[in-house]
């Protein structure tokens, strides 16, 4: 499940200054009846997240681990800190968290164990909380060793909200994800793979829908291109 090829672009993304600010997709591009849509985080979501992060003031592990690994929620409540491997460079998904029980449970699919390298904020982030074994990264507030119950998200959720706006919710952070592969070149297959689908025909779809609703921007900026003087 290691994604090696997943480097290269995380790094030129995330590390080198070409951020999803410059390349995340603002608008609508067309209703999919996929859970992950491909709409990504406008740049001044992008920025208020990113600042967000680097003052540690606002859920800083819950939006660092969202922004830079596109994890569904379930599984970030799920993770532990020894699925974070520092050694490695990588967090290791291996469980996730029911809501209709509020406990942990185990992935819905196969292909949603895998593992996500962990780019220099994230890392520089997940060092400074740092604790142990089985205690959760995102954890109850009153005892590391249990995760953060739903209803306590909804209401930490609620200060992100006044942070970034009403219309951003963590699968937006997961589109974003999908966005960010998208624009870095990374193929379908190790797209699918990083993302946990489980048939890459989803990840496909959501490339696609990427590639289509670039070529109307792109025609839409050239048409209005011959008509500014």
């Amino acid at each position: 499940h290691r994604l090696p090829i997943l480097f290269d672009p995380f790094e030129r993304f995330f590390v080198h200054g070409v951020k999803p600010c410059r390349i995340a997709v603002v608008g609508e591009i067309g209703k999919l009846d996929r859970p992950c849509s491909g709409i990504g985080l406008d740049s001044r979501n992008v920025f208020k997240i990113e600042s967000a992060i680097e003052r540690r003031d606002t859920e800083p592990l819950l939006l660092g681990v969202l922004y830079y690994t596109g994890m569904r929620r379930g599984e970030v409540l799920g993770l532990q800190w020894r699925d974070v491997d520092f050694e490695e460079g990588v967090i290791h998904v291996r469980r996730d968290f029911d809501f209709k029980t509020n406990s942990i449970d185990t992935l819905k699919t196969k292909n949603a164990e895998r593992d996500i390298p962990i780019v220099h904020e994230l890392e520089a982030l997940l060092r400074e909380y740092r604790g142990i074994g089985e205690a959760f990264v995102v954890s109850s507030p009153t005892d590391p060793g249990k995760p953060l119950c739903e209803a306590t998200l909804r209401r930490k959720w609620k200060a992100i909200r006044a942070l970034v706006g009403d219309d951003v919710t963590t699968r937006t952070f997961r589109n974003n994800f999908a966005t960010v592969l998208y624009d870095a070149g990374v193929d379908v297959l190790a797209a699918a793979a990083a993302m946990g689908h489980a048939d890459p025909s989803t990840t496909l779809g959501i490339y696609t829908d990427l590639k289509r609703s670039r070529k109307v921007k792109n025609g839409n900026e050239t048409i209005k291109g011959i008509f500014t003087k």
